[in-house]
């Protein structure tokens, strides 16, 4: 930005990086413009608010001098350098690299999964846009509040084609369209706090940790969320009618039944150069069907159970089981180091032919095949995103409804999806006598006890396959799955 202005005003800037460094001139118009930045951006946010501000002066590039063109020659910088009259916080070096510089070290410590990388980008990136790449050391509170008081007007939905632009830009086109009227719904306290500044307050405690930095400038800096009166859940979780519709009234399950929209053939693809069979409508339906099954009975999240290959169905003390963990080179990952754990296959699966169909894929795709071989990555990695979608509408047409809040007792009601079986697998265990500890188990659940780290066997768990395969066992799911048997062996399953 500095560069460009003083472009404009025939003004030649210092060409390398040691010049830049050095040049006592140039680091203070740089500052210079900074704050001219930051007056900007507050001028925008009170305009939002609807309040009339002039908008103020650019800096006098005719206090430049040709000393820019010719900075003077300095060893490379080993430690912070001191200029006077100038804050050393200010200036870059070794000690006191750039924001960015810093965030490129926390990806390289930390090596975030694909999800975490793509939530915590665009919070980087729109903070740095807003207040600068500031060295580390530069960087204060002023800083992050000056950040929260724009989200919090920030537009939930912008238009791809506006989310692309420098957030200075985004800021500018959503007071344009206020000032024609039109309104936005606004981020939640929530996504701003956890989705942004905890993201900031994530790599300034990596700063910390290597030194930079002494205190973390986005610690204690939130947005006043109100507290809900009533006991609302996160996600809603299958009600009994709804697992009812489900896996006795539905087409997918009931070969008699017309109610929603069965899943077609899947044609061949590539994606990002793997070559991907087709697969026939009825071989789509099948992998449907156990993930639902498993969804279910085992209470796991979508996406360890969607990559799972026909080698993680182990035997365990004479108890069959799925084994859910993280690979290394990172294209199969666990939400957390409690994740990675041994699930006891449900007596349920078992009547319903699981390790049959299990044993049935590996004739044809060995140890390493997919348990669902219809299932593709997307870009991110994911291997549920086409079920996911399907679901969502299927769901809408048998008649999966929101029960949760709808008359207002409980407040809004909570969206329900695939991991409303999580939700639903914990109500059943604790209402069906199974102990707290054995559904953390079972779910991957963490537990903060000072006695959880103790004892763990050869495969990281607590409790052995017998003792969680009893627990599981207990969880009937009002025998919703009574009959199926027959219609999913008419399948060819």
């Amino acid at each position: 930005m500095a560069d460009s202005y003083l472009a404009e005003h025939g003004i030649a800037a210092p060409k390398t990086e040691e010049d830049r460094l050095t040049s006592e001139v140039y680091r203070k118009f740089c500052l210079d413009m900074l704050l001219q930045e930051a007056t900007v951006q507050k001028v925008i946010l009170q305009r939002s608010r609807g309040a009339w501000i002039e908008t103020p002066e650019k800096p006098n590039a005719s206090q430049m001098t040709s000393d820019m063109a010719r900075p003077k020659k300095a060893a490379h910088l080993q430690q912070n350098a001191s200029g006077a009259g100038t804050d050393p916080n200010l200036i870059p070096s070794i000690d006191n690299p750039p924001l960015s510089e810093v965030w490129k070290r926390y990806l390289e410590e930390r090596k975030p999964s694909p999800g975490t990388l793509r939530s915590f980008q665009p919070a980087m990136r729109r903070f740095i846009e807003l207040v600068g790449d500031l060295p580390i050391k530069s960087i204060t509170k002023t800083h992050i509040r000056q950040y929260k008081d724009v989200l919090v007007n920030l537009p939930t939905n912008l238009p791809r084609s506006i989310d692309k632009k420098t957030f200075p830009e985004v800021l500018r086109w959503v007071e344009e369209q206020r000032a024609k009227g039109i309104k936005f719904n606004v981020l939640a306290p929530k996504t701003i706090n956890e989705g942004r500044l905890a993201v900031l307050s994530t790599v300034f405690t990596t700063a910390i940790r290597n030194g930079y930095i002494d205190f973390n400038p986005a610690s204690g800096i939130t947005v006043f969320e109100q507290k809900a009166k009533t006991r609302v859940p996160v996600k809603n979780p299958y009600s009994q009618q709804d697992i009812e519709i489900i896996f006795k009234k539905s087409s997918l399950f009931n070969p008699c039944s017309t109610l929603g929209t069965l899943p077609k053939a899947q044609p061949a693809t590539t994606r990002r150069g793997k070559r991907y069979p087709a697969w026939t409508a009825e071989a789509v339906r099948t992998d449907y069907r156990w993930l639902l099954l498993l969804g279910m009975y085992t209470g796991a999240r979508i996406e360890e159970l969607s990559h799972l290959q026909l080698g993680d169905v182990l035997q365990r003390q004479g108890i069959s089981c799925l084994s859910i963990y993280a690979n290394e080179d990172g294209t199969r990952t666990i939400k957390t180091a409690t994740a990675q754990r041994l699930i006891p296959v449900h007596p349920r699966l078992l009547e319903l032919g699981f390790l049959s169909h299990v044993q049935k894929l590996k004739s044809q795709h060995g140890e390493q095949g997919q348990l669902f071989p219809t299932f593709i990555p997307n870009a991110q990695n994911k291997m549920s995103d086409k079920f996911t979608d399907w679901w969502k509408k299927y769901s809408e047409e048998i008649g999966i409804r929101q029960s949760i809040g709808e008359e207002g007792r409980l407040g809004p009601a909570k969206p329900k999806s695939f991991h409303s079986f999580r939700h639903l697998f914990k109500n059943m265990g604790m209402n069906s006598g199974v102990s707290q500890e054995h559904l953390d188990e079972i779910q991957g659940h963490a537990d903060n006890s000072v006695s959880s780290g103790y004892a763990l066997d050869e495969d990281g768990m607590r409790f052995n396959q017998k003792v969680l395969f009893e627990a599981i066992g207990k969880m009937q799911f009002w025998n919703v799955t009574d009959g199926i048997e027959a219609s999913m062996k008419q399948r060819g399953q």
